[in-house]
């Protein structure tokens, strides 16, 4: 038997369930903020529906949902408001089942409870299919839930698979180890990289503070106040974060984002701040800091790739996840 929770804020999660929340979603994001940040930086028109899972034993969650509901926006002002007024059954919102941080999948869970899992989360579909104000729902799960679209009605839309990169797991003893276990073209290539940046003088430097990142760069104040401000970065200023810079005469090139999350968990993102900075760079920037910490084991991407090619190349695992549009009859 599973016992549900729901909430309507991250804000309202009990205190005492946010270490079990992130050990269980340590793979996912790296820690219960980036959860928060995500809802304060939402829209207007969406809002949240969270959902802890707990197994009659149990005083810590075993699962967890989030669903974004998002309301069309002529509903908010104009003659879809007053049409409303006169029509309460109007389907107005659509709701999006979603984890936000590395794979945004629909819900986890502690594999042994996936069985349960898959009827409660069945449930709470229903529960939005029944709605008269949800106009449809959408919802991307690994293939370990693939048996999970069994038990929804309503009328499918559209279905897709994706194979997205899923872990690069530390399985060698050092960074020079690591390139060694790559294939001989990809190793050359990225050798030849690092042994470019090294003769045309390009500085690699580390920062905790984010601020500090721009101390003596040309237009260095400028853009430090464009990027603190930049939704995509705010989050990551809230976090464990380190900030590898690529720099050259003073010019910053590029920032790594290397994040510490739960246990032997990181996370990577980037942005690239010259058209010249091949992007390879920046991510075997974040793959060396990670072999270089002593408490890493597991680094995981929190940006989606347009090309997924390179990280087959460089050791990351993939995952196969499926992609669902439900339309509310």
């Amino acid at each position: 038997m599973i016992i549900t929770q729901k909430y309507h804020s991250a804000q309202d999660i009990d205190p005492e369930f946010i270490p079990s929340l992130e050990e269980l979603l340590s793979h996912c994001v790296p820690s219960f903020e980036w959860l928060k940040e995500y809802e304060l930086s939402a829209a207007e028109n969406i809002h949240f529906n969270y959902y802890l899972f707990f197994g009659d034993k149990h005083n810590a969650p075993i699962g967890f949902a989030q669903v974004a509901i998002e309301q069309d926006r002529r509903a908010q002002n104009g003659f879809l408001k007053n049409f409303n007024k006169k029509n309460k059954n109007e389907k107005i919102k659509k709701a999006k089942w979603l984890v936000p941080g590395s794979f945004k999948e629909a819900l986890v869970f502690e594999p042994r409870y996936k069985n349960m899992a898959i009827l409660k989360a069945s449930s709470i579909f229903d529960e939005f299919l029944n709605r008269e104000d949800i106009k449809g729902q959408t919802l991307r799960f690994g293939q370990a839930y693939s048996e999970l679209p069994e038990n929804f009605h309503g009328h499918l839309q559209s279905s897709n698979e994706r194979i997205i990169p899923d872990t690069l797991v530390k399985n060698q003893c050092g960074y020079k180890e690591y390139l060694d276990s790559l294939s001989t073209q990809t190793k050359n290539e990225i050798v030849s990289n690092w042994r470019a940046l090294h003769t045309q003088s390009f500085v690699l430097d580390e920062n905790n503070i984010f601020k500090e990142v721009f101390a003596y760069k040309k237009d260095g104040a400028k853009t430090y106040k464009k990027l603190k401000n930049d939704n995509r970065i705010k989050k990551y200023l809230k976090l464990n974060t380190t900030y590898f810079t690529l720099e050259k005469d003073k010019t910053l090139l590029g920032i790594v984002f290397l994040i510490k999350g739960t246990g032997h968990h990181y996370f990577y993102d980037y942005i690239s701040l010259s058209d010249d900075i091949n992007p390879s760079v920046l991510h075997q920037m974040a793959i060396m800091n990670f072999y270089e910490r002593e408490d890493s084991d597991r680094l995981h991407l929190l940006f989606e790739p347009k090309d997924y090619t390179y990280f087959t190349h460089v050791g990351f695992t993939f995952r196969k996840q499926i992609e669902l549009s439900y339309k509310n009859d």
